[in-house]
């Protein structure tokens, strides 16, 4: 899919579950000063997700590749917290990641916090896929401003 940004902008997406050639998930963001790279050899988790990053040199070369990107390490304290029981080394792996969003749903309804996403962001996404999806039925680029 394309996406076409008001800046003129145009940006390439892939998304599908099940990729030809694929090695597993994978999500890279890059820009002028470097690369940011998330890998995981099946669905992510806390566990088993790797994340890589790399500043451009002088060519503009370096972090563009992924043998020039090194592993970036996350904190111990990403994969604990005391708002919930179990932690990343649970033996079903999205539960961690799960158990947090719940708590934080919980958390929002009790009026501690607020919902991530919130009915806003969701908007915005059901906004896009809606533009996605008449897009490739139409065979044309469609604004968000004609979602409403």
């Amino acid at each position: 899919m394309l996406l076409r940004f008001a800046s003129g902008m145009v940006m390439p997406i892939q998304v599908c579950w099940t990729a030809a050639q694929a090695e597993g998930w994978a999500v890279g963001l890059w820009g002028t000063v470097g690369r940011i790279l998330s890998t995981s050899p099946i669905f992510p988790s806390s566990k088993d997700c790797k994340l890589f990053g790399g500043r451009l040199d002088g060519n503009g070369e370096a972090a563009l590749h992924t043998g020039h990107l090194k592993p970036i390490e996350l904190g111990k304290n990403l994969m604990r917290d005391p708002a919930v029981k179990i932690d990343a080394d649970h033996p079903v792996p999205p539960a961690y990641p799960m158990a947090l969003s719940m708590n934080a749903m919980v958390q929002a309804i009790r009026g501690h916090g607020s919902a991530k996403p919130d009915f806003k962001q969701a908007w915005q996404v059901e906004r896009m896929q809606e533009a996605i999806r008449r897009s490739s039925a139409e065979r044309r680029w469609v604004g968000l401003a004609e979602i409403t």
